[in-house]
């Protein structure tokens, strides 16, 4: 049985809730809009209640024989009505003889909108008025506690009843003497001009601003700006920084970046119109992109460690302007990676090396350091190593040396034969080589006179070295003929191909196609060095083959790339 009697429960509808809502919002804005009129109504209230208390002091001060008649400022004007009457007349005052008003009172001027009211003096009337129309006037009457201690002076009373001083009449009077016989007064008539009519007010001209709008550089600011006023002495200039409140001008503004003046000129309100506002901002412009630094220079009293050039001076200049930059520097042997270029040694003057700390030579980077980030960017890395030579050629990356193994390397060269002389040149050499160079030996003569028959460019560690050096120690020089073409054809043999070929012969080639040979090399981008050993003149210039017309050896270090060098003694 159901225990409900059949009553049904019923929740709010969708339109229910969204009608609640839609009146809830109307509500709120309603409240909104008659809080924004309450505000302003409370403003407004405000500055008419503070208007009227002010005019009451300001009737009070003149009653009481006090006078604004050359004062224009409004608070000029409120600072007058502090000032207590003078002690000789203080007794003799009928009316209020302290200050008129609060001593902390201050006005705040400025502008207002249209719709906004503003506060004027009206000199005419003696008293201050309110224009609901804005304009440049009094915003609003503040408390100022900075103005309780401030001394306003005395004023000069001039009542028109005052007590007596002297014994007698409790007023100061002093009866006049009769000017005419009694008895009826005549009393002139003459004509009533009519009324003059007062000329119309003048708008004023704006003030002129002595730094126009621009930008400037920071090494210009800050800025010293004077504002001139070109109106009647009487009238004063207003203005405003960054449309901040505007004071009354009275000396130079000083003005930085992103600074903005705003200024007008005004007087007394029933004689002049405010002027036109001016403006004047002041940006500076972006410093220039900084510069890249120019890489140092580097200079090596030598270039490569032998037996008789144990050490090596290098020095570093600084090719950019003085002050901008300091170098930095990192040496290290050869296949080391430098390390991060903040962790480099300052430079300070020439660095001496040695062979005893750089055994396989050494390669030094160096850069300039930016002193001044905003104008100069670090420079790019200059480097220079130290070399390996052989016969005077440097040794520059992986190479294969091709050396002439033919009989006539067996004639006398100084104290040896030109092949023993050769055999110790290249042992040298292998010394010194660096571990970061891959390096092999071949020979030829009539064809391939000598090779190690692994056909690969090798480390240049020391077990490899050594047994490089073992093994050319016990090569014999007895090919017959020197085939050029035999010798260029060796370094496409080795793997990895070699990046230069050192090439020594003593003699002419006895074959031909060598040229189109070194051509296919610098194709492959291997480049030819080679040294004509005791080539006589004839040699050098003259040969049996129709394929060349100078010495073969130059010819094929040009198509190559390559140097060449003719070695005619020890």
């Amino acid at each position: 049985m159901n225990s409900c009697g059949g009553r049904k429960k019923h929740g709010f509808t969708l339109i229910e809730v969204l009608a609640v809502v839609s009146a809830v919002g109307v509500i709120s804005a309603i409240a909104f809009s008659s809080f924004g009129n309450i505000r302003d109504n409370a403003k407004h209230a405000k500055l008419n209640t503070d208007v009227t208390t002010v005019n009451s002091a300001v009737k009070q001060f003149l009653t009481s024989g006090g006078s604004l008649d050359k004062l224009t400022k409004p608070q000029d004007i409120i600072d007058a009505l502090k000032a207590d009457t003078a002690e000789d007349v203080r007794s003799t005052v009928t009316g209020f003889s302290g200050s008129s008003i609060d001593p902390r009172l201050k006005v705040v001027t400025g502008k207002a909108g249209n719709d906004q009211p503003v506060v004027t003096w009206s000199a005419t009337d003696t008293k201050f008025v309110i224009n609901p129309n804005g304009g440049s006037g009094i915003l609003e009457f503040v408390l100022d506690e900075n103005l309780a201690d401030v001394d306003y002076g005395k004023r000069i009373s001039t009542p028109t009843v005052s007590y007596n001083k002297d014994p007698g009449w409790i007023w100061a009077y002093q009866d006049s003497p009769a000017t005419a016989p009694i008895g009826p007064s005549e009393i002139p008539v003459t004509n009533v001009p009519n009324a003059e009519i007062p000329p119309p007010m003048t708008k004023l001209s704006p003030p002129q601003i002595s730094i126009a709008s621009g930008t400037f550089t920071e090494d210009q600011m800050p800025l010293t700006v004077y504002l001139s006023n070109p109106n009647d002495p009487s009238t004063w200039i207003m203005f405003s920084i960054n449309d901040g409140p505007f004071s009354e001008y009275s000396g130079p503004i000083t003005v930085t970046e992103a600074t903005s003046v705003t200024a007008y000129a005004e007087g007394v309100s029933n004689l002049w119109i405010t002027s036109d506002d001016v403006h004047a901002s002041y940006q500076v412009s972006p410093p220039p992109p900084p510069e890249n630094l120019s890489p140092p220079e580097i200079f090596l009293t030598a270039t490569t460690f032998t037996d008789t050039i144990s050490e090596i001076t290098l020095s570093i200049t600084n090719p950019n302007v003085a002050g901008s930059s300091d170098l930095y520097y990192s040496i290290v042997a050869p296949a080391v990676a430098h390390p991060q270029r903040t962790n480099w040694t300052r430079y300070s003057g020439p660095l001496l090396t040695s062979i005893v700390d750089f055994p396989d030579g050494y390669e030094i980077a160096t850069y300039a350091r930016s002193t001044d980030t905003a104008k100069y960017i670090d420079s790019a890395t200059s480097t220079a190593a130290t070399t390996v030579e052989f016969l005077g050629i440097s040794v520059t990356g992986d190479v294969l040396f091709v050396v002439d193994g033919s009989g006539s390397m067996r004639t006398d060269f100084g104290s040896s034969t030109r092949f023993e002389f050769t055999i110790n040149k290249l042992i040298e050499v292998i010394e010194l080589l660096p571990a970061s160079i891959r390096y092999n030996v071949a020979f030829f003569a009539d064809g391939v006179h000598w090779t190690d028959g692994s056909d690969q460019l090798k480390k240049a560690t020391s077990p490899n070295k050594n047994a490089t050096i073992n093994s050319v120690g016990n090569i014999v020089a007895d090919g017959r003929g020197t085939f050029y073409t035999a010798a260029l054809s060796l370094p496409e043999q080795f793997t990895p191909l070699p990046k230069q070929v050192i090439m020594l012969s003593d003699g002419l080639p006895t074959d031909t196609g060598f040229l189109s040979k070194a051509e296919e090399l610098a194709a492959l981008g291997i480049r030819v060095d080679t040294v004509g050993l005791a080539l006589s003149s004839t040699d050098a210039g003259e040969g049996t083959s129709t394929e060349y017309s100078t010495n073969p050896l130059s010819e094929i270090a040009r198509l190559t790339g390559g140097s060449y060098i003719l070695l005619d003694k020890p």
